[in-house]
């Protein structure tokens, strides 16, 4: 039978246990070390083994960069960079695809390299057979193109001109040059004159007519000398109605002509007069109506609303030209072998007029 063990007994053989493991192991290990890369060599591309040093170099200096002679790795957000390309095997980059596409958009819209729509359409609708360069026209009154760079020329004439206004030309018959071989026929003293106009039938003008003509006023012109004279004629007929304030009476007269000593007017009182009245013409002063009593000339008081009074224009006054202004008329009525006959009394106002009287 055996001792029974106790339990220092027992841990001392583990210890020595372990301590003999451990010792059978790194005495393996050191004999393995011993036997170097023929135990475990180095991976080839043909066989599983340990990397090399070279290797784990390489692998350490590896980047995302574009670094020459390293192993390319990618950065964080799965990039990674390259060398611009030099040969046609190597790399494009983003750069060298957008430069294409650029170039590729740009040739797109060239309309000189490319067609556009209505170019093409064009084209779609020539005829086949036709013909580059034809003739610039067939022909014009009989005269036909010789070749397709052939020009038309249009020549003035007697009495023609041409012009051109962009894409028009212009004929203009100007009237003004000498007639042709044609046309002086028909002129006095041609083999077939035309007859001279006159106011039975028409003709041509003669030169007399046209000197005549030439002379005559224009309608606006004998117009306004109508106007001007009938103007001059209505202010020399000094006549109208007065305005009054109290016994200072006033005459306004349109274009009236600046009173000379010895001018006469016609005036038909507003209001009665309650003393000795003036009379303003045209804004100027207040002159007064006299009597025509020579030296002592007597102030008129008693002039009557809707009265016809003559009055002289003396300078300094207004005479009274018979009673009631009728002495206009009686100066211009005469006896002709005891007949009374009115002269021409067209001149005086409507209140003045009367036809002829007989005895």
């Amino acid at each position: 039978m055996h001792a029974k063990e106790t339990p220092e007994g027992a841990q001392e053989k583990i210890d020595q246990a372990k301590a003999d493991a451990i010792k059978e192991a790194a005495d393996t290990l050191t004999a393995h070390k011993q036997r170097g890369a023929d135990e475990h060599p180095a991976a080839a591309a043909n066989a599983a083994g340990f990397m090399s040093a070279a290797d784990k170099k390489k692998l350490d200096a590896s980047a995302s960069a574009a670094t020459a002679s390293v192993l390319m790795q990618r950065d964080a957000s799965g990039r990674a960079q390259v060398a611009a390309p030099a040969a046609d095997a190597d790399i494009a980059r983003k750069k060298e695809v957008d430069d294409v596409q650029s170039g590729l958009n740009a040739h797109k819209q060239d309309t000189v390299a490319h067609l556009t729509q209505t170019e093409h359409e064009k084209l779609t609708n020539i005829e086949s057979g036709a013909q580059k360069n034809q003739k610039a026209f067939g022909s014009v009154n009989g005269i036909a193109a010789e070749t397709t760079t052939d020009g038309l020329t249009i020549e003035g004439a007697t009495g023609i001109s041409v012009t051109k206004d962009r894409k028009k030309i212009i004929l203009t018959a100007t009237g003004q040059s000498t007639p042709g071989a044609h046309a002086a026929t028909h002129l006095p003293g041609g083999a077939d004159p035309i007859q001279t106009a006159t106011t039975e039938q028409p003709g041509l003008m003669s030169a007399a007519q046209a000197t005549a003509l030439a002379a005559a006023e224009s309608k606006t012109d004998a117009a306004s000398k109508l106007q001007a004279a009938k103007d001059y004629t209505d202010a020399s007929r000094l006549y109208g109605t007065t305005t009054n304030t109290g016994n200072a009476y006033a005459l306004t007269i349109a274009n009236g002509p600046v009173l000379g000593k010895f001018r006469k007017i016609t005036v038909e009182i507003n209001a009665d007069s309650t003393g000795a009245a003036t009379l303003s013409y045209n804004g100027g002063s207040a002159l007064p109506i006299r009597k025509m009593t020579g030296a002592g000339a007597v102030a008129v008081t008693n002039l009557k609303a809707g009265g016809i009074y003559s009055l002289a224009y003396s300078g300094s006054a207004f005479i009274l030209q018979g009673e009631g202004g009728s002495t206009e008329m009686q100066a211009r009525v005469t006896c002709v072998r005891g007949k009374r006959s009115a002269r021409t009394v067209d001149w005086l106002p409507a209140p003045y007029r009367s036809a002829p009287r007989r005895p």
